[in-house]
């Protein structure tokens, strides 16, 4: 998607261009001389957004309600909502009569969640879901782009990572890891919109292994954002190179390979399968259901992932899968091929039973070959 220049084209983006009243209501926040509308707006968006980014995560193969929530979070956030309002060139059509008017991030990424409650109390919730995944795809893009480059990236927690590394580095006791702990000092603006930084003055000052690192970060409107950029930069000093994140929790793909050990081999080095009997077996699809089949495949995803691969195998003739079983002496591995168009993939499930393992290759495959994109982009409209 590239960026939008223009009112109209931010007004098709959010399926309001035959709102007007609705759209000015949804980028005036309070600040500007908005009303409680605008609040109950954003409210509607918020839940909007959090609906159709649950729906994401669980198609991507995330299952506890913890890790789906933990991953929502680095998602879903107040700085990469804001960053999402500028890529949209959304303050160059704010123009306020109120030239007092002074807007804050948080300000910024409200007026994105209320443009998506307009759509929401328009057009329904189904319809917001392709507002929502170019916001999604926009953050996974942003946090990889910044992950790679060694950028400090506001969505992250930069804080918890320094804490933990400098116990590690120094030995630092639990007594001791507050003086480690970064707290902004205020650095001047108005009451509505106080700055936040580390300054040459007031550094974020550090002393490891006998070496002192004073810290300074940009000015932030959130105490809680310069904090974590003075811990970013303390993770690049103390290391001496762009700290290295990637804490469990905080990654876009759940962890789910397993290191298992085979000891029914033909010499320790290889591991042979076959295939199963029954996948030559002849099998019966419905047709004519009048589904759209991207709803198919997450309703089939949802219980047998393996088994969808299998079936939709029988329905599309640019789609082609098989699969083969090897037991071990305790558990079962089993090795999926899908061939998606001219794109091919392979991976290895894990399990205590066949079933349990083709289950487990089945949802890594759709991670893997990002199915339910290729679905959508191949077959958007596309009926059974």
């Amino acid at each position: 998607m590239d960026n939008m220049t223009d009112l109209t084209e931010i007004q098709q983006f959010f399926l309001l261009e035959h709102e007007p009243q609705l759209f000015e209501i949804a980028i005036r926040p309070r600040s500007c001389g908005g009303t409680a509308k605008f609040e109950q707006l954003a409210l509607y968006g918020d839940r909007v957004i959090d609906i159709h980014l649950y729906d994401y995560l669980i198609s991507k193969g995330w299952e506890t309600s913890g890790d789906i929530t933990s991953c929502k979070n680095t998602i879903h956030k107040e700085s990469t909502i804001k960053a999402f309002a500028d890529y949209l060139s959304i303050p160059s059509i704010l123009t306020s009569s109120d030239l007092t008017c002074s807007l804050q991030d948080k300000d910024l990424a409200e007026i994105v969640e209320a443009l998506i409650g307009a759509a929401f109390k328009t057009n329904g919730l189904d319809k917001c879901s392709p507002i929502v995944r170019k916001f999604i795809e926009f953050a996974i893009t942003k946090q990889d782009k910044l992950s790679k480059e060694g950028i400090f990236d506001p969505s992250k927690d930069y804080k918890s990572k320094f804490l933990n590394d400098i116990r590690k580095i120094d030995n630092i006791s639990n007594k001791e890891i507050g003086k480690f702990i970064p707290t902004a000092p205020r650095n001047g603006g108005p009451d509505h919109s106080i700055i936040f930084q580390f300054t040459d003055e007031i550094p974020f000052s550090i002393t490891l292994e006998g070496v002192t690192h004073k810290i300074t970060t940009m000015p932030w409107n959130s105490a809680i954002e310069a904090e974590q950029e003075a811990a970013h930069k303390a993770l690049c000093a103390i290391k001496g190179q762009n700290p290295e994140y990637d804490p469990t929790m905080d990654t876009l793909r759940p962890i789910q390979e397993k290191t298992v050990h085979s000891n029914v081999s033909i010499n320790d080095k290889e591991i042979i399968f076959y295939k199963p009997e029954s996948q030559n077996r002849s099998m019966e699809v419905k047709n004519n259901t009048d589904e759209l089949l991207i709803d198919y495949v997450k309703r089939k995803a949802s219980k047998n992932s393996f088994g969808l691969l299998m079936l939709l195998s029988a329905r599309l003739d640019d789609v082609t899968g098989a699969s083969w079983i090897r037991e071990t002496s305790s558990d079962v591995l089993a090795l999926l091929n899908l061939q998606l168009g001219e794109e091919n993939y392979f991976t290895v499930g894990y399990g205590s039973s066949n079933t349990q393992a083709r289950k487990d290759a089945g949802n890594k495959m759709l991670i893997e070959a990002s199915f339910f994109e290729w679905v959508e982009k191949n077959y958007l409209d596309y009926r059974i």
